[in-house]
C-alpha cells in the first residue's frame, strides 16, 4: 500500500524526533514523506534530514518554501497546499496523511487503529485521529 505522508515544519525541533518514531511504525507501508519547511530559526531541517536518512525512506521532498506573510494561518495553508500540489504530480498513492509534527503527533499513535483503518473494506474519503478521544484537556475538540 503506497501511502503519502505531508508535513508542514516550522521551528518544531522538540517534537521531530517523537514525530518521526510514529512514522517508523508505519514503514512497513511504502510511504513517501513530503515535507515543506518555511524560514525555521532551530534545527529542524537538520532534524528533518537526520531522521529520513535512518528511516531509509525510498522517496522523499523536502522544499523550503518562501511564506512571507504576517498570519500564521495563511503561511499554514500555504505550506499545506504546496505539499498538496506535490501529491497531485504522484501516482497510485492510496492514502495521504496531512500531519502536523506537533506536540499532538509527538506522542505515541495507536498503529493497530491506523492499520485497522488502512486495510479496511472500506474505503474513506477522510479520517481524523486526533488522539485523547478528540479533545484537548479542555475538553474542546482539537481545532477550534
Amino acid at each position: 500500500m503506497k501511502i503519502a505522508i505531508c508535513m508542514v515544519c516550522r521551528n518544531i525541533e522538540k517534537y521531530l524526533d517523537k514525530v518521526f518514531e510514529n512514522i517508523k511504525k508505519l514503514m512497513k507501508y511504502d510511504i513517501t514523506l513530503i515535507v515543506e519547511y518555511d524560514n525555521c530559526i532551530d534545527n529542524t531541517y537538520e532534524i528533518i534530514k537526520k531522521n529520513i536518512h535512518q528511516l531509509k525512506l525510498k522517496h522523499k521532498v523536502i522544499n523550503l518554501i518562501h511564506n512571507n506573510s504576517i498570519y500564521r494561518t495563511e503561511r499554514i495553508s500555504n505550506a499545506r497546499n504546496a505539499c498538496l500540489e506535490y501529491l497531485d504530480t504522484l501516482e497510485d498513492i492510496e492514502y495521504h496523511i496531512v500531519l502536523d509534527p506537533d506536540d499532538v503527533n509527538s506522542k505515541p499513535w495507536n498503529i493497530n487503529l491506523i492499520d485497522v483503518v488502512l486495510n479496511s473494506e472500506k474505503k474513506w474519503d477522510a479520517i481524523s485521529f486526533n488522539g485523547d478521544n478528540s479533545k484537548d484537556t479542555d475538553g474542546n475538540y482539537y481545532d477550534k
